[in-house]
């Protein structure tokens, strides 16, 4: 029997992935499922689907008591098992922060829970355990910083390709980043650009963002806008109604200068969205966009617009990986 503990995923991003993976092993009866108690009520109930708190103590006892039970153990978000295991574990890694967590624009306090995190991932990372990330980048990152060997981690790129082949339609001349509201995120210097652009030009242009209202309002209002330039937030929302962004805007630009993956950018491509984004590591490493600029250079992304805006024709930006979601379930599964 395989555990699959994801007692500490809550995340949008985190419950794509969560979802897409929970449908491949629905029928797979060798493995049994801890969860956030949080998530109770988006998943059926079954005699293999667990709901804990997630809590420190309550996965400790959980560990204790059931750990036996179970030949293999994959962890899918980030945090390796309580205590040490003398079976195979998996720890599927893929949060960013918790490699710098000094670098994460947050309180006090979450920066705090963060670096307690990754002391835990330092302290907890045994010899036996395998790793599994979704780029090379990550994978680099995860052995330099948690000194990881190279051959305990395994990459694997999952991410839902069930519509690759899509209908291309007539889009709007809007732009869209697709982002929750961190300091990485680059919110700023993304503003700064598209007020630099509007003030310069005289052609409007709408931008969409998903930033948490609560968060957004004070943000917005150090800014002048012009009249030409119409924000439009649409705070947190459900995937519809981000798939129906994907679907109506032609442009996708992701100024994001950290990445642990950027599934944004693959589901912007599927949904035939022209990508402008950060000239980094990450994003070489999964697709080709149809432009490219210096995030930390706000005059490199007004640039970028311009040339967006003003273009003839872009080239068709592209998915440079595959999905390996199968891969990852044979590599667990394999080593029971």
């Amino acid at each position: 029997m395989i555990l699959f503990d994801a007692i500490y995923l809550n995340s949008l991003g985190g419950k794509k992935l969560l979802k897409l993976i929970l449908s491949k092993l629905d029928e797979r009866k060798q493995w049994n499922f801890i969860l956030d108690s949080r998530l109770k009520s988006e998943y059926n109930l079954s005699k293999r689907m667990k709901f804990n708190k997630a809590s420190i103590l309550s996965r400790f006892y959980y560990y204790l008591n059931k750990s036996r039970s179970y030949d293999s153990i994959f962890c899918f978000s980030n945090i390796p098992p309580p205590f040490k295991i003398n079976k195979q574990v998996f720890i599927f890694f893929h949060n960013d922060n918790l490699i710098e967590p000094s670098l994460v624009n947050k309180s006090y306090g979450n920066k705090l829970i963060l670096k307690l995190k990754s002391l835990y991932i330092k302290s907890f990372s045994f010899e036996n355990y395998k790793w599994i990330v979704q780029t090379n980048y990550m994978k680099n990152r995860l052995n330099h910083f948690f000194k990881i060997s190279h051959e305990n981690i395994f990459v694997i790129p999952i991410f839902d390709d069930s519509n690759v082949e899509f209908q291309s339609l007539k889009k709007r001349n809007d732009f869209l980043y697709v982002s929750d509201f961190q300091s990485h995120k680059n919110h700023d210097n993304l503003i700064k650009a598209f007020l630099l652009y509007s003030n310069k030009s005289k052609s409007y242009i709408n931008l969409h963002l998903t930033i948490p209202n609560n968060k957004y309002d004070s943000f917005i209002k150090k800014y002048v806008i012009p009249k030409n330039l119409k924000i439009i937030n649409h705070g947190v929302c459900e995937e519809t109604k981000i798939n129906d962004l994907y679907t109506k805007c032609k442009y996708f630009i992701f100024p994001s200068t950290q990445e642990s993956f950027g599934l944004p950018l693959i589901e912007a491509c599927q949904n035939d969205c022209k990508v402008i984004a950060s000239n980094l590591e990450y994003v070489h490493e999964i697709i080709e966009p149809s432009l490219l600029f210096d995030p930390f250079n706000v005059n490199s992304i007004a640039s970028s617009i311009d040339m967006a805006v003003n273009a003839k024709s872009l080239k068709k930006s592209k998915i440079l990986i595959k999905n390996k979601l199968n891969l990852l379930i044979q590599t667990v599964e394999q080593n029971v």
